[in-house]
């Protein structure tokens, strides 16, 4: 039963670690909380070694905080571009500019039947 959490614990941890590091925002808090409570369900089972059980409690902890901290502390904001802005109406009135030249090039003659 030991190694069961173990494992579980283990997947759940670097699926937390993983998700932590893409952008998946607060969803990295649901694997580092399983990969928690298996890593404690498998340190109460273990009678020895309790080394690799605490690695995995102190990594799906570091996980969760690295999850935590990218979430609430790095807001994502998207900033304005004036001089983008500028070349965009420059480039309508062009093209607006382009299209009244091809119309005035583009007016057939009544004369023609």
């Amino acid at each position: 039963m030991r190694s069961l959490f173990i494992i579980l614990s283990f997947l759940a941890v670097v699926v937390a670690v993983i998700m932590s590091i893409l952008p998946f925002g607060s969803l990295v808090f649901a694997p580092a909380l399983i990969g928690f409570v298996f890593g404690f369900l498998a340190l109460k089972r273990s009678t020895t070694n309790k080394t690799f059980p605490k690695i995995l409690i102190a990594l799906s902890l570091l996980a969760g905080l690295a999850g935590a901290v990218k979430t609430y502390a790095f807001q994502n904001k998207v900033s304005e571009d004036a001089q983008f802005e500028q070349r965009e109406l420059e480039s309508q009135q062009e093209a607006i500019e382009t299209l009244e030249e091809l119309e005035e090039l583009e007016e057939p003659t009544d004369s023609i039947p």
